[in-house]
């Protein structure tokens, strides 16, 4: 025991590595959505006349910002239960967002037929994540233990 209480003690035996913000591996999930900003900010220009480009543009970000995590985790392991994780966020995804949108639009103007339309875009965005999770691959980082 050292009796400077400003030395740090001594230590023995093996400690675990401590896994800072900076060495932490980021999922699919940051890049499927920088995909789709990035991509709504390119195409907000299209968006100001409804010109059917700007709403063509955006939700096939999230396919670019999935094939983007790709290309980057090509060296990561394989995660042996990835896949049955993405088709059960794509199945979640391509159902709860237009039934969320049908029942807020629904709610709102009175399920008139304007409801089907809103609930059409949404199984589109649903589809388009869903495509993005499923072209980032299965190759996942390794969890900090």
């Amino acid at each position: 025991m050292n009796s400077n209480p400003y030395i740090p003690p001594e230590t023995t035996g093996h400690q675990k590595p401590v896994v800072t913000a900076s060495k932490r591996a980021w999922g699919p999930a940051i890049y499927i959505v920088a995909g789709g900003l990035i991509a709504a900010i390119v195409a907000a220009p299209y968006h100001t006349h409804l010109n059917p480009v700007g709403l063509v543009i955006t939700p096939f970000g999230t396919i670019v910002g999935g094939l983007l995590y790709r290309a980057r985790s090509r060296y990561l392991p394989v995660d042996p239960y990835a896949r049955v994780r993405q088709l059960l966020i794509c199945a979640v995804a391509i159902i709860l967002i237009p039934a969320v949108t049908g029942l807020l639009v629904g709610l709102i103007t009175g399920f008139d037929e304007s409801t089907g339309g809103v609930m059409t875009i949404g199984l589109i965005v649903g589809v388009c994540i869903g495509a993005g999770i499923l072209s980032s691959g299965i190759r996942r980082p390794q969890k900090a233990s």
